[in-house]
Order: structure tokens, then sequence, then C-alpha cells
């Protein structure tokens, strides 16, 4: 998961469905950066502000991540393409969006050319944004759909970067692809998970304290929480 703050998720908000962008694709250079998870938490960003918001899932880098609550067998491409209420595998939440195809009639059936582009058309006139979560850049040519498709397709894109892990020229190699796709790249957000800074590691390790000593602990949260020091951005 991407180790979000609050006011880190509000700025990204801001400039993008905050901003009134209507349909934002979420992506990465590789697997395993973080995308899912910032779709997801964009997605719940923009109910919380009542706006109509529909989750859309054609990440093929993972297995299964999103299941349908009420699942049925085989499903076609109609079927497949009507909102459905999805979750994770624990069922920490739930969104109105499209489950990622799982057999390859319908996989295949995405693939035409302009299929995405008309059904994007359609939820539009239905819902007030669309998220959109898009997989990686460089994943396997065997993907549902191509990630610069679905990122051209799409408003807007935002790139996620796992911090200490993609470098420099492959970030700037991934952009090139997503602009060359003609897609808009609004920013990019890096995912510290595996660099968490001082202040979450102080949180993390407040959270530690025992049962019994709750005071102190709230006051020493709050404490670091408004730290000036701690909340400045290197």
């Amino acid at each position: 998961m991407i180790p979000l703050q609050n006011n880190e998720l509000e700025s990204i908000y801001a400039r993008t469905l905050g901003a009134g962008m209507r349909s934002i694709a979420i992506t990465s250079s590789n697997p395993g950066e973080g995308v899912t998870s910032l779709a997801v938490t964009l997605a719940q960003r923009h109910l919380l502000a009542n706006k109509s918001t529909l989750f859309i899932d054609l990440n093929s880098d993972k297995s299964e991540h999103l299941t349908m609550l009420a699942a049925d067998g085989d499903i076609d491409l109609g079927a497949s393409l009507e909102p459905q209420i999805l979750t994770d595998q624990n069922e920490s939440y739930a969104l109105l969006g499209i489950p990622a195809p799982m057999n390859r009639k319908v996989n295949l059936a995405w693939r035409n050319p302009g299929t995405l582009e008309r059904y994007l058309a359609i939820w539009l006139e239905q819902f007030d944004a669309l998220v959109v979560d898009a997989g990686s850049i460089n994943r396997s040519a065997q993907a549902l759909i191509p990630a610069e498709r679905i990122v051209a397709a799409c408003e807007d894109t935002l790139l996620v970067v796992m911090a200490g892990v993609t470098n420099e020229p492959t970030v700037r190699y991934t952009c090139d692809r997503i602009v060359s796709a003609g897609a808009r790249l609004a920013g990019c957000v890096l995912n510290e998970c595996h660099n968490p800074s001082l202040k979450q590691e102080l949180l993390r390790e407040s959270s530690r304290i025992p049962a019994g000593f709750d005071k102190y602990k709230d006051k020493l949260n709050r404490w670091i929480q408004a730290n000036r020091l701690l909340s400045l951005e290197i």
C-alpha cells in the first residue's frame, strides 16, 4: 500500500479529480509499484466528496486482487461491463466498479479497436468520474489491453513510482511512452513504502505503546503530527 498522509492525499486529489478531471488512469513503470492502492484510494476520496465514481479494473499485473462480492460463473462481455460491487480479498472496502475480465473470450473482445473508448464514453454519461487501474507500462505482451492505450483513452494520467526501486532512466522512458501515446501526464506519485519518513517511523513506533498509556500515546501522536520540522518535505 502507498503510505499516504491525509495532506498528501488531499494534495493529489485537489490536483486531479478535485480539480474537475472526469477520467483518470493510474499506471507505473513496472508491476508492484502501488497502482491499485492509489486508484482505490482516489476513488474512495471522490466518493467522500459526494461524487458518483466508477472504478475500472484493467490491471492484468495482479491476480484477482479485486473480486466480485456476488460472483457469477462465465461472464460475457456485456455482463462484465455492468457496474458491480468490488472488494479486495480481505473485503476491506467496497467500490462500484468494472471487474477485470477473467476469461479469454472477454479479453479478446476488450482488444477490439474502439471498445475501450466506446465504453468509457458510456460510463462518463452515468458517473461523475472514472478511475482506471491501468496496470504497468512495462508488462507482459499477454496483457489485457496495452497500458498506453488505456492512458491515452483517459483525460489524465498519474504515474506511480516506487522510491528506491525504480530508477530515473526507467521513469523517463515510461514518461516518454505515455506522452508518445497521446496521453496527458498529470503528475507522478512517489511510493515511499520502502523509505518511510521520520514522521511515519515515529508514528509507527508510538503505536507500540502498551495499553494503559493511551493518554500519553495520544499526546505524543498529536505532537508528532503538529511538529513543523517533521512535516517538512525534503
